[in-house]
Order: C-alpha cells, then sequence, then structure tokens
C-alpha cells in the first residue's frame, strides 16, 4: 500500500494534525502504479475545459499561478499501527495511576481521621 503526503506552501493551518498538510491512501500495488496515481492526485483530472487545463488538483494555486506545494511526498506503508491497543495502554496505565493516588489519599485521610477520633 502506498499514500502521497502533500504539505502546501505558507504556513496555513486547515488540518488538525499538520498545519498544511494531508495524506491520501492511493490503491496502488506497485511503485510504478504508486507513481502513477499520485501524478493524478497531484496533478488532479486532465479537463481541457477548465483555465488550467487540469480539475482537482494541489499542484496550482489558482489566485497566483505559482506552485501551491512545498512538498510532496510517496511513501509506502509497511503495516497500520496498533493505535487501539495503544489508546488501550494509556488510559488503563492512567486509570491505574488514578486510582492508585486515590487510594493513597485515602489511606492518608483515614490515618488522620484515626488518630482524631482515637485520641477522644
Amino acid at each position: 500500500m502506498y499514500a502521497v503526503i502533500l504539505k502546501q506552501k505558507g504556513d496555513g493551518c486547515d488540518y488538525m494534525i499538520g498545519c498544511g498538510m494531508v495524506m491520501f491512501l492511493l490503491q496502488a500495488h506497485t511503485l510504478e502504479e504508486a507513481l502513477k496515481e499520485a501524478k493524478i492526485v497531484v496533478q488532479g483530472t486532465p479537463n481541457d475545459e477548465s483555465n488550467y487545463g487540469f480539475d482537482d488538483d494541489f499542484l496550482v494555486d489558482k489566485e497566483s499561478d505559482e506552485q501551491s506545494l512545498a512538498f510532496a511526498k510517496l511513501v509506502k506503508i509497511e503495516c497500520e499501527l496498533p493505535i487501539a491497543d495503544w489508546y488501550h495502554e494509556v488510559i488503563d496505565k492512567s486509570y491505574a495511576l488514578c486510582r492508585k493516588a486515590q487510594l493513597e489519599n485515602e489511606r492518608a485521610q483515614y490515618k488522620r481521621l484515626k488518630a482524631k477520633f482515637e485520641s477522644k
């Protein structure tokens, strides 16, 4: 599996992660197929009726006619990361630490109250 990662020129911030960046997963299974598909993503689809000759492209800034990308990368995806498992690890550890702190707080409170009421 391959993906194309695009970064716009400038400091625009249109996305939550990676300001001015976008990633497209490709259907290609070989490098040659991926390069062809990536070209379509970046250039858009040919259209002789369009001012620029292409629709839905990321390459040309329509207002300035300048190249709008700082970079475009083709990456091969080796595997999916187990983010759901990693998320549960973090949550479980966080819960365990919270529970430990709560128990320590309750023990301290118990000792304080025990000392208070046993002294009377």
